[in-house]
């Protein structure tokens, strides 16, 4: 089996979900280098048409902003502990969807998309989760 970027593995979890980029209102995106984030936003199409960087520099990333991402403040923040690093955007997106983030919460959300990679880009995996009930 061929291995997946993230343009790749974004379009098998959306359709498996049923749903688009413009159905997702958080990215928690994993982020062990900068530019990662910026290849997933991207990847991922959330940034409606634009280039990661211009739809970031906007201020459409942070908090307020249009698509809220990695509101955990992600490895760059936190440390990078290995796969606890990608563990921790993956239960960000949890408690964003289940209303417990603090005051990090992003209000409305129903769907979320978190990625993670592995090595030095073995791999990719985007998931998409829904608070829909």
């Amino acid at each position: 089996m061929a291995k997946l970027g993230y343009p790749q593995a974004a379009a098998r979890a959306y359709k498996q979900a049923g749903i688009g980029p413009r159905d997702i209102q958080i990215a928690e995106l994993y982020d062990a280098y900068p530019v990662f984030a910026l290849i997933a936003l991207d990847g991922l199409k959330l940034c409606g048409g634009e280039r990661a960087g211009t739809f970031v520099a906007a201020g459409e990333t942070s908090p307020g902003g249009s698509m809220p991402m990695t509101t955990n403040g992600g490895m760059l923040s936190q440390g990078h502990t290995g796969v606890g690093g990608g563990v921790a955007v993956l239960v960000e997106a949890f408690r964003q969807l289940m209303g417990k983030a603090g005051p990090r919460q992003v209000e409305n959300l129903v769907n979320a998309a978190e990625t993670a990679s592995g090595g030095t880009w073995m791999d990719s995996h985007v998931t998409i989760l829904s608070g829909e009930h």
